[in-house]
């Protein structure tokens, strides 16, 4: 498991969330910037744990949790302290459908725990349902 000082980093949304078609999941863009003294990997053990990787909640407007564990994004190989890396968070139209409004991202340590630094951004969501439509 990572330490708190082996988990500081940086996600900054780098465009606002999109749809290339109508058949595409909603797509956000982010820099990650590792600032600890360590290297992070999606890899883990054998039975999957302690490997890093972006993820995110869904909240609807009032901010309620609606989805809470989704599927991450991996690390490709590795990043070095210092270095950022651009990762996509992709996000079913689906959950639009159920009421999401909001998307917290936030860095997760398999089998040990969320990193408490989210990002949060509003949807529009009627333009996204509509986009490429």
């Amino acid at each position: 498991p990572l330490s708190k000082a082996d988990t500081k980093h940086k996600i900054e949304v780098i465009e606002p969330p999109f749809r290339e078609s109508a058949s595409e999941d909603i797509r956000i863009n982010v820099k990650l910037t590792n600032l600890s003294d360590v290297p992070w990997s999606s890899e883990g053990n054998e039975r999957g744990e302690f490997k890093v990787g972006l993820g995110y909640h869904a909240l609807n407007a009032r901010g309620d949790m609606l989805v809470y564990d989704n599927p991450r994004t991996r690390i490709p190989f590795v990043i070095v302290p210092g270095e950022s890396i651009y990762l996509p968070i992709q996000v079913p139209v689906s959950q639009l459908e159920q009421g999401v409004a909001q998307i917290q991202i936030e860095m997760v340590q398999e089998a040990v725990n969320w990193w408490g630094v989210a990002e949060t951004i509003s949807l529009d969501v009627e333009k996204l349902l509509a986009e490429n439509a």
